[in-house]
């Protein structure tokens, strides 16, 4: 008799342990989706930024090249009597700069795919559990 009525006299305890586990099930679904959600945009972030500095790459590489044109054209005009030394020297202290800038970028876009890769490997890791 006991174990027929037990379920009628629990019937409080178990519909809160039913209520409790339907909660926490959701509260893993919202932890679970904020975590894929973070990673995305994270993802997004870092794939806008490196875009970013391959387009900065590209305007570096333009800028040096610039600059070393302007070097050997003031190197030809210094031969041909049109300009003096100190053109010279300010043309060529400016190039190694722009070629320390241009490596710094490179850098930059290598840095870049870091936090990309360990999103992806994380969302893998998300995926895989469930």
């Amino acid at each position: 008799m006991g174990g027929l009525t037990a379920p009628l006299f629990n019937r409080r305890r178990l519909k809160a342990d039913q209520e409790r586990t339907v909660a926490e099930s959701r509260q893993a679904l919202y932890s679970y989706r904020k975590t894929v959600l973070s990673s995305f945009q994270e993802v997004s972030n870092s794939l806008k930024s490196i875009e970013n500095y391959e387009h900065m790459y590209a305007l570096k590489q333009e800028e040096v090249k610039a600059l070393n044109d302007a070097v050997a054209v003031a190197n030809d005009l210094y031969l041909v009597g049109r300009a003096n030394y100190l053109e010279i020297i300010t043309a060529q202290r400016k190039a190694p700069d722009a070629e320390l800038e241009l490596a710094n970028t490179k850098k930059n876009i290598y840095r870049g795919h870091q936090p990309v890769q360990i999103c992806w490997r994380r969302l893998e890791k998300i995926s895989q559990n469930n």
